[in-house]
């Protein structure tokens, strides 16, 4: 049975728009390249600063995915995400939130954000599907995702191709949501050369391995 958690949120947020929203975690990462990056400009019709494709079952503060209070990371708000797969049980379509940020080619980004897939670590007949990529570049794939227990944090070190790189995330979650929320971009320096990129590798394998925090 779905949950409708976030339908009922959506309802009671009707009388709390007007309060002003709280700081949010990635408001205060120095020189973040995110707009809206913790969700917390709201819209009327769509998610400010970001662009929603593919699977938009339910509409944009419908049951199945927006924007609302019920389970920020930081601040006010948050984005939830739970389309469902057109075949339950398998993955797609899925709905896709990206946004294209200014990013010079030539250096490297801490990429970073939070999720919390709030479903069942076992729900028979149902999947959860998440995903990830930047400039093109898929970075994580998850499929199943375990009840996570709370946000987790995530965060990447990725060269810039493209001069206006895009950030790309994929949703689908047949029996419940992905909670999202703090997401930041920031420019560390500029790519190594070869050689010296060597030296830092174990430094970035620490940082891969570390990269699934959960966040106090």
């Amino acid at each position: 049975m779905r949950y409708s958690f976030a339908g009922i949120a959506a309802v009671v947020l009707v009388g709390c728009w007007g309060s002003p929203a709280q700081a949010d975690v990635c408001g205060s990462v120095a020189g973040n390249l995110v707009k809206n990056c913790g969700f917390e400009t709201i819209g009327s019709t769509s998610i400010p600063d970001w662009t929603v494709t593919g699977n938009t079952e339910g509409g944009y503060n419908g049951l199945y995915w927006g924007v609302d209070n019920s389970n920020p990371h930081s601040g006010t708000y948050e984005g939830y995400f739970g389309v469902q797969g057109s075949t339950l049980g398998q993955v797609g379509p899925t709905l896709n939130l990206s946004q294209t940020i200014s990013a010079p080619q030539g250096f490297y980004y801490q990429i970073t954000f939070y999720l919390d897939q709030d479903g069942p670590t076992h729900a028979p007949g149902y999947t959860n599907y998440f995903s990830f990529s930047f400039d093109g570049v898929p970075l994580m794939s998850e499929t199943n995702a375990p009840n996570s227990g709370g946000y987790q944090e995530f965060t990447f070190l990725r060269g810039s191709d493209g001069i206006s790189p895009t950030l790309n995330f994929s949703f689908q979650n047949d029996d419940d949501f992905f909670f999202f929320d703090d997401v930041s971009v920031k420019q560390l320096g500029r790519t190594p050369e070869p050689a010296s990129f060597l030296l830092v590798l174990p430094a970035l394998g620490g940082l891969w391995l570390a990269r699934r925090r959960r966040s106090a």
